[in-house]
C-alpha cells in the first residue's frame, strides 16, 4: 500500500513536471505571433494597444476634394493637384531678400547685447563639432531609434539595421563621411517619401492635411547622430523664451507665464497686449540661405554647417498615394523634411533671431506688469543663461512655432511688432498670418484702446494656447477637464467590450485613463464635481465587477490593495513637482518668481506667500507643495532635514498651532507672547 502511494506521488511530480516543460515550450512558441501579447496578462504592449484602433477608419486622401469643391475623376487628377500644391508649397518665393543679415536685422544694439553674444558657441565648442561623425555617435543613433518605425523608400527598416548592424556600421560611417565632404546625398537618401497626416477641420481641403517625410532609416541614423550634436548646444543658444523640443524645459511654462501675467494684469487693471502669433507653414517655410546664416551667426564651423545642409536641403520628396505607390518627385527649395530628427532644432535656431529682435528692441515695450516682481537678484545657476536668470526678459514665450507676445498696448508698440514680422518673413522666409494673429487686452474690463483695431491683427477676448482656451478674464479656465471627462467616457465605453480581467483594467485605467487629465491637473485644479466625475469613471471602470471594496482601490499593491492613484494625490504630486524644477533651474520668469516668494530658496514655498488672485497658477503650485511636504516630514525623520520657516509640520509650542514664520523672530512681544506671558521651547509637533 505504502508503495503504491510512493509510485502516485512520484508519477503526479513527474506528470507536473512534463506539463511544465510542455506550457514553458508551448509559451515560446505562442511568442512569435502577435496575438501572445493580447493573451498575456493584458500588458501595455503595442499590439494590445492596436485593439484601441478596432472600428477606426484612416481617412483616405480621396477625400481631397479640388480647389471648387468637385470630385476628382481619377486617381492621376488627384495625384496631379496634390503634387501641383506641394510644389508651390516648398518653392522659394521670389521676395526672400537675401542680402539683409541677421546683424543688420537685429541692430547695433541688440547684437552687442550680453544675451546675445552668450548665445554663440565659443571656439572650443564650435571645434568639437567640426569632425566627422564617429562610429560611437553612429552607434548611439541606431541605439535611440524606434524599431517599430516605417522603412523609407527603400524600404530597409530599423529591426534589419540592428541585426546586421555588425555589418553596416563602417560602411555607414565612410559613407556619410564621403556625402558630407562632396555635400552630396545619393537619391534614396535624399528622397522623401510623404505622408500626408489629416489634422483637424475639413478633410477634403489640402491645406488641413499635414505633410510627414517617411526618410531612409539608414540616412535617419546619419541625421540623428547629427541632432544629437544640436541637442548639446541647444541650451546655450536658445533664450528663455523657447520652450519646444528641449527635454530641459517644459510645455507649460510658457503657459504659466502667460496665465499668470493675464491674472495680474486684470487684477492691477494694467493694460497688456497678448499677441498669439500664426506663422503660415512655419517648418516648411524656412529659407536654406537663411538657415546657413544663422549657423554662422551663432558661431558653428563651417564643416559642421556643411554637414547640416548636406543632409537637410536639396531634397526631393513624393507623395505616397492611396493605392500605396508614389507619385512624380518635386523639390523641396524651402523648410525641411517633417519627421527628420534635426528639423525642430533647425527651426529654433533660426526661430529665436525673431526672439531676440522682440525681447531686445527698445520700441516694443514690456506691460509693466513684468516689473512686478523685478527687484531681487538671485545667485545664477544656469551658466547657459546668466542674462535671463533675473527677470531680465519677458516680452515673449514660445512653443516651436506657437509664440506668444506680452506688451504694453501702445499702437506704437504693436505697429513696431508688425514691422518686425514683415521684415522677419522677408530674411527667413517665416511669415506672419495677420489675420489669424490674435490680438487679446487684458487689464482694461474688455475695451479696447483706440486706435487697436486698424493695426490689422485679429482682435479676440480669448486664445487658443498650447491646448487652453484662455479668456481675457481667465473663467473657465478648467474647461479642459470636461474634455478629459469626454475623453474618458468613450476609452472606457471602448474597453468594456473587450472584458478585460480586472489586472487588464487596471492597465487601461493607469495608461489611458490618467493620462487624459495629466495635461491640465499640471498647473490647473479641476473642480469638485470634475474631479468626482473622473474619480468615479475610473473607479468604476476598474472595479466594474464589484468584487473590490472602495477602501482597497488605492491601497498599494503589496498591503492588498489595487494600487490605483488618489486623484487629489495624483494632482498634487504633479503640481509640486514644478517646485523641485524651479530648485534646479534658474532661468525663466516663473521660476523667478517661486524663490521671490520663498525668499531664494523655492523648499520653503508656502501659499500663504502668493496672492492666489494675481499668481493663481503660482498659488496653485504652493498649495499642492505644502500639502506634499506635509505628508513626507512625517515619513521617517524627514522632519528633522526640513526647514523651520513656514513648515506646517513645526508648530511655536503645544498652545500656539501656527507655524514659525518671519514674524515670530521680530521683537514684537505681543505676537510673540500671545499664549502665555513667555515664550516656551519650540516643539517638533508631528500630526
Amino acid at each position: 500500500m505504502y508503495d503504491n502511494e510512493t509510485n502516485i506521488i512520484e508519477i503526479t511530480d513527474i506528470e507536473n513536471k512534463l506539463a511544465r516543460i510542455i506550457e514553458s515550450q508551448l509559451d515560446r512558441d505562442l511568442q512569435k505571433y502577435n496575438i501572445y501579447d493580447h493573451v498575456n496578462n493584458e500588458k501595455m504592449t503595442p499590439n494590445f494597444l492596436k485593439l484601441a484602433k478596432i472600428g477606426k477608419t484612416d481617412a483616405d486622401l480621396t477625400e481631397i476634394r479640388n480647389n471648387d469643391g468637385t470630385e476628382f475623376s481619377n486617381l492621376t487628377d488627384l495625384q496631379n493637384h496634390i503634387v501641383d500644391y506641394y510644389t508651390e508649397l516648398y518653392k522659394k518665393p521670389a521676395n526672400i531678400n537675401n542680402e539683409l543679415s541677421i546683424e543688420e536685422f537685429l541692430g547695433p544694439d541688440i547684437t552687442i547685447k550680453d544675451h546675445v553674444i552668450n548665445s554663440k558657441l565659443p571656439q572650443n565648442i564650435s571645434d568639437e563639432l567640426e569632425s566627422e561623425l564617429t562610429l560611437e555617435e553612429l552607434d548611439k543613433s541606431l541605439t535611440e531609434s524606434n524599431s517599430h518605425t516605417a522603412g523609407g523608400v527603400d524600404g530597409i527598416n530599423y529591426t534589419f539595421l540592428k541585426k546586421f548592424w555588425h555589418l553596416l556600421r563602417i560602411p555607414i560611417q565612410k559613407y556619410s563621411a564621403d556625402c558630407f565632404r562632396t555635400g552630396i546625398l545619393t537619391d534614396s537618401f535624399k528622397t522623401a517619401a510623404v505622408k500626408l497626416i489629416p489634422k483637424k477641420g475639413d478633410k477634403s481641403n489640402l491645406k488641413n492635411w499635414r505633410p510627414i517625410s517617411l526618410l531612409n532609416c539608414c540616412y535617419k541614423i546619419i541625421s540623428r547622430a547629427i541632432n544629437n550634436r544640436l541637442k548639446k548646444v541647444a541650451d546655450r543658444i536658445l533664450s528663455r523664451a523657447q520652450k519646444g523640443f528641449n527635454p530641459t524645459r517644459q510645455i507649460h511654462e510658457t503657459l504659466i507665464n502667460i496665465i499668470d501675467k493675464i491674472s495680474a494684469s486684470n487684477q492691477l487693471n494694467i493694460p497688456t497686449a497678448f499677441l498669439a502669433l500664426d506663422l503660415e507653414k512655419a517648418f516648411d517655410s524656412i529659407d536654406h540661405n537663411f538657415i546657413e546664416k544663422t549657423f554662422r551667426f551663432f558661431g558653428f564651423g563651417p564643416n559642421f554647417i556643411k554637414m547640416v545642409l548636406t543632409a537637410t536641403t536639396g531634397r526631393d520628396a513624393c507623395i505616397i498615394l492611396p493605392d500605396g505607390t508614389f507619385s512624380k518627385k518635386f523639390k523641396l527649395e524651402r523648410g525641411n523634411a517633417q519627421g527628420d530628427c534635426p528639423s525642430p532644432l533647425i527651426f529654433n535656431f533660426c526661430n529665436q533671431i525673431l526672439l531676440f529682435k522682440i525681447e531686445h528692441d527698445s520700441e516694443i515695450r514690456h506691460s509693466p506688469v513684468h516689473f512686478l516682481n523685478s527687484q531681487q537678484h538671485f545667485p545664477v545657476a544656469d551658466t547657459n543663461n546668466p542674462h535671463e536668470s533675473n527677470r531680465e526678459t519677458g516680452k515673449v514665450d514660445a512653443f516651436a512655432d506657437d509664440a506668444t507676445t506680452s506688451t504694453d498696448t501702445s499702437t506704437e508698440t504693436l505697429n513696431r511688432l508688425k514691422t518686425i514680422l514683415n521684415t522677419f518673413a522677408t530674411i527667413s522666409g517665416l511669415r506672419c498670418n495677420f489675420q489669424k494673429t490674435a490680438l487679446m487686452i487684458t487689464g482694461t474690463e474688455g475695451i479696447i484702446p483706440d486706435g487697436i483695431r486698424e493695426i490689422g491683427f485679429s482682435i479676440v477676448d480669448e486664445i487658443n494656447l498650447l491646448g487652453f482656451n484662455i479668456k481675457w478674464n481667465l473663467e473657465n479656465l478648467n474647461a479642459g477637464f470636461e474634455k478629459a471627462i469626454k475623453n474618458m467616457r468613450g476609452i472606457v465605453n471602448h474597453w468594456s467590450r473587450f472584458h478585460l480581467s480586472l489586472p487588464g483594467r487596471i492597465n487601461i485605467a493607469k495608461t489611458l485613463l490618467y493620462s487624459q487629465l495629466g495635461y491640465y491637473a499640471t498647473i490647473i485644479n479641476p473642480t469638485t464635481e470634475q474631479l468626482k466625475k473622473m474619480t468615479d469613471i475610473i473607479f468604476q471602470y476598474v472595479n466594474s465587477h464589484g468584487t473590490v471594496s472602495k477602501e482597497r482601490l488605492t491601497v498599494p499593491p503589496e498591503q492588498g490593495g489595487l494600487g490605483l492613484f488618489d486623484l487629489q494625490e495624483y494632482i498634487t504630486g504633479l503640481q509640486a513637482s514644478w517646485v523641485k524644477r524651479a530648485f534646479a533651474k534658474s532661468h525663466d520668469n516663473w521660476s523667478y518668481d517661486l524663490k521671490t516668494f520663498s525668499k531664494g530658496n523655492p523648499l520653503t514655498l508656502s501659499p500663504h506667500k502668493v496672492n492666489k488672485t494675481r499668481y493663481p497658477i503660482l498659488h496653485n503650485i504652493a498649495t499642492s507643495w505644502e500639502k506634499f511636504l506635509f505628508e513626507y516630514n512625517k515619513i521617517d525623520n524627514n522632519i528633522l532635514k526640513s526647514h523651520l520657516l513656514n513648515n506646517p509640520n513645526i508648530k511655536r509650542n503645544r498652545l500656539d498651532a501656527r507655524p514659525l514664520n518671519d514674524s515670530f523672530f521680530l521683537p514684537t512681544p505681543p505676537a510673540r507672547l500671545k499664549y502665555g506671558g513667555r515664550l516656551e521651547s519650540i516643539g517638533f509637533c508631528r500630526t
